[in-house]
């Protein structure tokens, strides 16, 4: 997996039963083909914003993920970008606009794997 799968749920304590990659086909997901974690992170503070709160939904360190919600202001950002201008992640970011778009701001959640 090279690319961020962002992921939306209305039932966030159901995040609690992701343990592993596998369980994912139960939420409703896209992955992203180039942007990392640290892609959308640099991404956000150069809007002077944060990407995601601060403590980890969920954290497996055993099974190497973490479920963060990202922060609304992140999206926010996402969603007045020039898009155009950030040629290199034009395609991931378009589908991130349209899954936030389709899913709604207030549950977006980003699954990072270390």
């Amino acid at each position: 997996m090279i690319g961020s799968t962002i992921l939306t749920t209305q039932n966030p304590s159901s995040l609690l039963e992701i343990e592993n990659i596998d369980d994912l086909g139960r939420f409703t997901c896209i992955e992203l083909d180039r942007m990392a974690t640290l892609d959308l992170e640099i991404f956000a503070n150069l809007g002077g914003v944060k990407w995601a709160e601060s403590q980890p939904s969920v954290y497996r360190p055993d099974e190497g993920l973490a479920i963060f919600k990202i922060a609304t202001s992140g999206l926010i950002y996402l969603q007045q970008y020039s898009i155009e201008a950030h040629s290199e992640h034009c395609e991931d970011l378009s589908k991130l606009v349209e899954f936030v778009k389709r899913h709604g701001i207030d549950r977006i959640y980003e699954l990072a794997t270390f």
